[in-house]
């Protein structure tokens, strides 16, 4: 048996929300688990999904506003939770993904691996809106910053 047919999924997402203020859990649950058990598998990201694992991940983006390292495999998991697909980018935007990473990037303006760690996560998260063109709103709220 799989960790995700044992319901690895749902419980980092139930542990994420348990313990909101424990930022080593949510990194660690962002960093290892969320990034690699979604990690190109179509039906992993789905489970993820319906788990609310993305909304999850942001939630411990935004609590975490100080920690350098939350904000590393935050934006880590991001990129994998949406992964540049057109279903995933407009969950992702229901969440408030776009926003806590350029938060991110501004409260850590000077940490070059926040910065790009944010940037590839904005890249995945925007690169397509709903209609599959182009969505350039993202990329105006970053100014400057990719």
């Amino acid at each position: 048996m799989t960790a995700v047919n044992a319901g690895a999924i749902e419980a980092v997402v139930v542990a994420m929300r348990a313990h909101a203020t424990s930022e080593g859990l949510q990194a660690r649950a962002c960093g290892v688990q969320l990034r690699n058990i979604t990690s190109s598998i179509a039906d992993n990201m789905l489970r993820t999904k319906h788990a609310g694992a993305l909304e999850a991940a942001v939630a411990a983006l935004r609590q975490h506003s100080g920690s350098i390292n939350m904000r590393e495999q935050a934006c880590l998991a991001l990129r994998n939770l949406t992964g540049g697909k057109v279903e995933n980018t407009a969950w992702a935007g229901k969440a408030g993904d776009v926003e806590a990473m350029v938060a991110a990037m501004r409260k850590h303006a000077g940490i070059p691996k926040v910065q790009r760690l944010a940037c590839v996560a904005l890249y995945f998260s925007i690169v397509h809106n709903a209609s599959g063109e182009q969505d350039l709103s993202g990329r105006r709220r970053c100014e400057g910053g990719c």
